[in-house]
């Protein structure tokens, strides 16, 4: 408990789940933009950590995430048309 490893392990295992479930029931309509921290920012990121050394990682990694998928696997999101219309 001292060093937090049952919790990252619960938090990881939930994470884990909810991915598999979406990614069956939506397939290809699925698509998960993320980037996994190096060790040096994770020790600027937890739960509860609300710094500005944390808001810079956070921003940066979003930043990598979405260029890594931006030019390929984004596209055809970008593209979609929705098919219903909507009655006001």
């Amino acid at each position: 408990m001292a060093d937090e490893r049952l919790f990252n392990v619960i938090i990881s295992s939930q994470q884990q789940f909810v991915e598999q479930l979406v990614s069956h029931r939506l397939g290809e309509s699925y698509l998960r933009i993320d980037h996994e921290p190096s060790n040096e920012q994770s020790k600027d990121l937890g739960l509860d950590i609300a710094t500005e050394a944390a808001r810079t990682t956070l921003m940066a990694l979003a930043d990598k995430a979405v260029t890594d998928v931006l030019g390929s696997k984004l596209q055809p999101y970008l593209r979609h048309k929705p098919q219903l219309q909507l009655v006001r």
